[in-house]
């Protein structure tokens, strides 16, 4: 009786090869599914044309999500449409249900699926159980996958189940870009492992390994590669806006990149906690540049805090000398000066450049491809407190003064400073990961 309900209430499809009274239900539901986004589509579009785009903000509200009018209509249409019919399968719930079945320890904080590969969206092909409780995607046949990115934390108790919940999500969402893992091991067992006092990921198999320090506030990876958003890949979830005439993601020194063109283009990630502590004590700014040409824009700016003529921080270049320049002023106490012409940025390569505050010994300290800069300058005159409520911006200030000409990638913040063998790190394997026989 069921099974001829069901059969009278949706047409029966083919999603899930399933013998029996099961198989015909889940045909069926994902017959509805499909009915359900063609009905919803009209509905914001030909159909309704006052839904088009009148009332698509609330639909945006009802459905939870953030709505950004600067996006195209169809843009903002799709996103609506996928966020209503994605039903099941491959969604954030049902992965974060899934990892804390094997490891209750780890969450998923952050998931980006490709909407051609979630259940009700235009799904290519027959569905296939694998073993497992899941809607699972043909394999790709355009070099994608049906995961672009995802993000996890939490701990779990030895490096071998890190491999573990690494090989569990390739079963359950194979990915395009490099996943991040913020993964604590309770039982450190390696010296690899005890040496870097890590907090990340272990792929023993693979023979890796990737980590995030502790002190790590911010890290900004840009390999989008498209959009208006550069994400940050720790916990905190404080997202860039690219804002200005026209930045865009070129090719950088690891996958994708932002370019300035070198009007007012920048970068603007705000003043969210923890980055209002920034100058507050120890901190280190590092990213990976390379300028347009070999003579820099007036003072372009690389990195900008400001918050008024009293307070900012800012790292620039010596107007249009090819060295590095720093200003930092709290409550209009401040220092203003160049390193040395041995740390030469602005060369049309990419070059890493590392900014240590030091308070113990109260010296601001300029790398350049792990090299340490001659000028040691002297910060004893300001407030330990140097932090201030200015909105933290790379490529120009953040009213898009003082531009910077060139590309960005990589760019990371810390608390402390870090040790010559990290700057080396960060230099040599700029996507945090190296061959897992690395020991410091």
């Amino acid at each position: 009786m069921m099974k001829r309900v069901l059969r009278l209430l949706f047409p029966p499809g083919s999603a899930w090869k399933l013998p029996g009274t099961l198989g015909d239900l889940v045909d069926a539901l994902a017959e509805s599914f499909a009915r359900l986004r063609l009905f919803f589509r009209g509905i914001l579009t030909e159909s309704l044309p006052g839904t088009a785009e009148d009332t698509l903000s609330e639909w945006y509200e009802t459905l939870g999500l953030k709505y950004d009018p600067t996006q195209g209509l169809s843009a903002r249409q799709a996103r609506a449409d996928q966020a209503y019919t994605s039903v099941g399968g491959q969604n954030k719930d049902y992965l974060e249900e899934q990892i804390q079945r094997a490891y209750p320890g780890v969450y998923l904080v952050e998931v980006e699926i490709n909407i051609q590969n979630m259940v009700g969206i235009g799904m290519a092909g027959h569905m296939q159980a694998q073993g497992y409780p899941s809607w699972v995607a043909p394999p790709p046949t355009d070099g994608s996958f049906p995961v672009h990115h995802y993000q996890v934390v939490g701990e779990v108790d030895d490096a071998i189940d890190l491999k573990g919940l690494q090989n569990l999500l390739s079963r359950i969402a194979p990915l395009t870009h490099e996943p991040v893992f913020q993964i604590t091991i309770r039982n450190q067992t390696s010296t690899s492992e005890a040496g870097l006092s890590m907090v990340g990921l272990m792929e023993v198999g693979r023979g890796r390994i990737e980590y995030i320090t502790d002190g790590l506030l911010g890290w900004w990876k840009l390999n989008k590669g498209t959009g208006l958003i550069a994400y940050d890949s720790t916990a905190y979830g404080n997202d860039g806006a690219l804002e200005g005439a026209a930045p865009s993601w070129v090719d950088g020194k690891i996958g994708k990149c932002v370019s300035f063109p070198g009007t007012d283009e920048r970068i603007d990630c705000g003043n969210p906690s923890p980055l209002d502590q920034i100058g507050n004590g120890d901190f280190t700014i590092c990213f990976f540049m390379k300028s347009k040409d070999i003579t820099p824009l007036n003072y372009g700016v690389l990195f900008d805090k400001y918050q008024d003529a009293s307070g900012f921080i800012t790292l620039s270049s010596d107007a249009f000398a090819n060295r590095v320049f720093l200003e930092i002023k709290k409550d209009g106490t401040g220092v203003a000066s160049p390193f040395s012409v041995n740390s030469a940025p602005f060369d049309t390569k990419w070059n890493h450049i590392v900014l240590v505050i030091n308070r113990i010994i109260d010296k601001a300290l300029l790398y350049m491809n792990t090299v340490k800069d001659a000028t040691e300058m002297n910060i004893s005159t300001i407030a330990f407190d140097a932090s201030n409520t200015g909105r933290l911006a790379w490529g120009a200030a953040n009213d898009g003064w003082a531009p910077f000409e060139g590309a960005h990638d990589e760019l990371r913040i810390y608390f402390g400073e870090p040790t010559q063998e990290k700057i080396d790190f960060l230099y040599n394997y700029p996507n945090g990961i190296l061959p897992s026989d690395k020991v410091f």
